[in-house]
């Protein structure tokens, strides 16, 4: 299994490529669920722009209660909706098995 994989609009992930990390461009929302469904066997970690989470949702909730692959929303394209925060906050306490209250 590969390590990071990112996917978002072009211009939002084409940076992180530069450091190593897989991309996946989407032109059309609608295809994101499609993209990450096929990324969940190959890659560890992946990166999602949080604006095209919504769109991937049954996706993610399905690997919630699974050690790997690990799902990162992320505000790439700088507008949060606080999805984000409060699923890496989840993903930290589950992996430190500590509540979500102490973090």
């Amino acid at each position: 299994m590969a390590d990071i994989a990112a996917v978002g609009f072009d211009s939002d992930i084409v940076v992180l490529k530069a450091c190593g990390i897989d991309i996946y461009p989407v032109k059309n929302a609608d295809k994101t669920a499609e993209t990450l469904e096929k990324l969940t066997g190959k890659y560890s970690i992946i990166i999602i722009d949080e604006a095209l989470a919504e769109y991937a949702q049954k996706i993610i909730e399905k690997f919630d209660n699974v050690p790997v692959p690990i799902i990162f929303p992320i505000p790439l394209s700088g507008k949060t909706t606080g999805k984000s925060r409060e699923r890496i906050s989840k993903i930290i306490s589950k992996a430190l098995g500590v509540s979500e209250t102490r973090l």
